[in-house]
Parts: structure tokens; sequence; C-alpha cells
């Protein structure tokens, strides 16, 4: 293979990386010195600080909402018993924290595509629903583990709240990966072991959603 040869395969591995959220590339695909905004109409550029200020407000909420939980304010003014608050407490923070999981994926997704260029108003309601289902899944997911279904999960980790927590955050940053392997657990489960192995529906899925960095 000549050097010319080596230069265009190098050149094609290259280009074919999802520029999207390559870590590598720090310019964003700009050449030195060009500054300027890629979205200079005043509607996009509303729009993307509407969709950040929502974020940011989000994460803000949630994070305060989520140290009060901690703190077990809620039992006094509900006047939940001892065993009703730590109920209340363990799922309300599991919501909570999938949702701060959610908004931190969905945060991240928005500064790389407006940094990148490919921000587009088609993903409005995916970014601003992106939250919400990341800590309604997070609760089921949480559920799914608890309850032993499977037999795969130990039954006693929502005992365990930092671990809920943690699992719970994981779950809404990764909602789409969780989902995905949900399906192929229950599809396997269910006696669908080879719809679920089939790569081109892994390939259909990873087309659909935006990937992590």
């Amino acid at each position: 293979m000549t050097s010319d040869n080596k230069d265009v395969n190098n050149s094609e591995i290259k280009t074919s990386r999802d520029p999207q959220f390559s870590p590598e590339d720090l310019t964003d695909g700009r050449t030195r010195g060009n500054w300027k905004t890629r979205f200079p109409d005043k509607q996009a550029k509303s729009q993307i600080s509407k969709e950040a200020a929502y974020l940011i407000i989000l994460l803000i909420v949630c994070s305060i909402l989520l140290f009060l939980i901690i703190c077990n304010v809620f039992q006094r003014p509900f006047g939940f018993s001892e065993s009703q608050s730590l109920t209340f407490n363990q799922y309300l923070g599991i919501l909570v924290a999938g949702i701060i999981g959610g908004t931190l994926f969905d945060l991240k997704w928005l500064i790389h595509s407006v940094g990148k260029g490919s921000w587009n108003e088609d993903r409005k309601i995916w970014r601003y629903f992106t939250p919400i289902t990341s800590g309604v899944l997070s609760i089921f997911v949480m559920l799914v583990m608890a309850s032993g279904l499977f037999g795969l999960f130990n039954t006693a980790i929502i005992d365990n709240v930092p671990l809920t927590l943690s699992l719970a955050f994981l779950s809404g940053y990764f909602s789409d990966y969780v989902v995905g392997r949900l399906q192929d657990l229950f599809q396997h489960v269910m006696g669908a072991d080879t719809h679920s192995n089939n790569p081109t529906n892994d390939q259909n899925r990873n087309d659909s959603s935006p990937k992590n960095n």
C-alpha cells in the first residue's frame, strides 16, 4: 500500500467517526479565528437560550429537592409516620435522581449540538421531555430490581439509599441504553432471544437516539 493510499484511508477513518461528540476535536470543526455563531437567527438564539434556561433551572430545583429529601424535611409537614416518610423519600429521591441524570445528559447534548452546529428545532420536544421520562424510567427500573423479577437482581438493593440514588441517576443519564438492555432481557426471558440478538435492532435503536459522550 502506497503512502498516498494510507493517507486516504486515514482520512476516511477520521471522517467516518461521529463528529457530534468527538472528544478529540475541540475546534468544533472551525478554522482559527472563526468565532461567530452558527445560529445568527434571533429565533434560534431565543430557542437555544430558553432550552438552556429550562435545563439549568430544572437541575438547580431538583438538586435542592434532593438535598431536602436526604434531610427528611417532608415528614413533619405531611404528617408521615417514620415508615411512610422512608417510603416517600425513597421513591421521590429515585424520581429526582433520575431527572437529574436525564437533565445532565440533555444539557450535555444541547451544549454539543450547538457547538457542533447540529442543533435544530425539531429536537425541542425530545430535549424538554427527556429529563421527565428519565425520572419516571428510574422509578420503574428500581421497582424491577427490587421485585426480584427475572431472578437477576438483589431484592435488598432498595434498602441501600446511596446505592439506590446512584443507580437512579445512572438510569436517568443512560436512559436510552437502559431501555435497550431491559428490552433485550425481557425478550430473552420470554423466549424471543433470536429477535433480541438481531444486530439490526441494536443498530436501529442506536441510530434513533443521541449518543453519550
